[in-house]
């Protein structure tokens, strides 16, 4: 089952391509895996890091992202590849 996931951005923040999976890094806490098959978008808030690796593969897996402010206002949108 596809499910958004959600990134709280903190300070050091990064997400890196660990294929087949994004890996979520954050300074003193565990990282987190999340496989690119079992994701359906990406939120993220606040302030977080991408490697260009990690967003081409999203783009590859037809993952969007919306990238908020802290506020919650849009910052900006990625848009992957479309099934058609």
């Amino acid at each position: 089952m596809m499910r958004p996931l959600y990134i709280d951005g903190a300070f050091g923040c990064r997400v890196i391509l660990d294929d087949p999976a994004l890996r979520i890094i954050v300074p003193d806490r565990a990282d987190q895996l999340f496989p690119l098959s079992r994701i359906s978008r990406v939120v993220c808030q606040g302030s977080v890091e991408w490697s260009t690796q990690a967003l081409l593969a999203c783009a590859d897996a037809g993952i969007q992202l919306l990238f908020l402010e802290k506020s919650g206002a849009i910052r900006a949108r990625w848009l992957g590849q479309s099934g058609e």
